[in-house]
């Protein structure tokens, strides 16, 4: 299993994650896309293009709605060219966040239609060809990208039965947040199943998750730091403990493995923002776990016994 970090926000700044993240060993380095808070994703993707040199650089996940899709694929194709190879454009539809649409001036209800929309602009422009393309969103004739874009990876994020279709019709890979392992692993069979009626050869999809850590004594303190220090607003304690990396080396290493057996390939832990002693126990906690975290395989094949759905 591959073994990534996720951007959430300090005040040292993206590229300082970056480039220590990139030194601790990490597989990949990742950021969020928000207007409101944290940081935009394009920019913080460039950042990262320009202080790393080896590892997988991604967004997790830009928010297609905001942009116009000739603009994202130039973006995307401008920070390919940087970091060639090690690019993953990770796109999902949002909502979470509805005042986000209203500044943005996009459009809550139709988000997941001009997505799609988007996605299949998108994919005709990193050819690099020629394009014409009428829609609802935008006319092109005969418009081009130069030069010649460096394609990269494109994830599809979300937990709902539209994304595991755009991941089957769209996606390199799929991943999904704030779910458990046993939740992953229904939608991965799902997926599975639209990739078959779908006639969609499944070798080399990747399957990813976010789950954000807390590193404490045990389980029930890192809940409490999550809920009151943290403010997880809307969860519950149940919820919290499904869906995080939560207490000792060994409880943190016993949920990796449940999202291993789910099906996950690619884990991403998220760095929970907060102040200069969490970042540091953040990074404290991933050099102990980095090495076993790398090597834990799937035991089943698929969910173990126990696991909630």
């Amino acid at each position: 299993m591959q073994i990534g970090a996720q951007y959430q926000g300090d005040h040292r700044g993206p590229k300082a994650f970056a480039r220590r993240v990139e030194a601790a060993g990490f597989d990949s380095v990742w950021a969020g896309d928000h207007v409101g808070h944290l940081g935009d994703g394009i920019a913080t993707l460039g950042c990262f293009a320009g202080v790393t040199e080896q590892i997988t650089i991604g967004l997790n996940l830009l928010v297609l709605p905001w942009r116009p899709a000739a603009v994202v694929a130039k973006a995307m194709a401008t920070i390919s060219l940087m970091a060639p190879g090690r690019v993953v454009a990770g796109f999902g539809v949002g909502g979470e966040f509805p005042a986000e649409f209203s500044a943005t001036g996009a459009d809550l209800h139709r988000r997941g239609a001009y997505s799609d929309d988007a996605l299949e602009l998108i994919d005709k422009l990193w050819t690099g060809e020629p394009v014409t393309h009428s829609s609802a969103w935008a006319e092109l004739d005969g418009f081009r990208l130069e030069p010649v874009p460096v394609r990269p990876e494109v994830w599809i994020g979300g937990r709902s039965e539209a994304a595991l279709r755009r991941a089957v019709r769209f996606g390199d890979g799929y991943v999904p947040y704030l779910v458990s392992p046993g939740q992953f692993a229904k939608r991965r069979r799902r997926l599975l199943e639209l990739a078959a009626e779908a006639g969609r050869p499944m070798d080399g999809f990747r399957f990813g998750c976010l789950a954000s850590i807390i590193p404490a004594a045990n389980v029930e303190v890192a809940t409490g730091i999550g809920l009151r220090g943290l403010k997880l607003s809307g969860l519950t304690p149940e919820a919290v403990r499904g869906m995080y990396l939560l207490g000792d080396d060994d409880s943190i290493l016993a949920r990796m493995q449940e999202y291993a057996d789910a099906g996950v390939d690619h884990l991403i832990i998220g760095c929970m923002p907060g102040d200069d002693r969490e970042l540091e126990a953040f990074y404290a906690a991933c050099r102990r776990l980095l090495p076993a975290a790398r090597a834990l395989r799937a035991r089943t094949g698929g969910t173990r016994p126990g696991i909630d759905g």
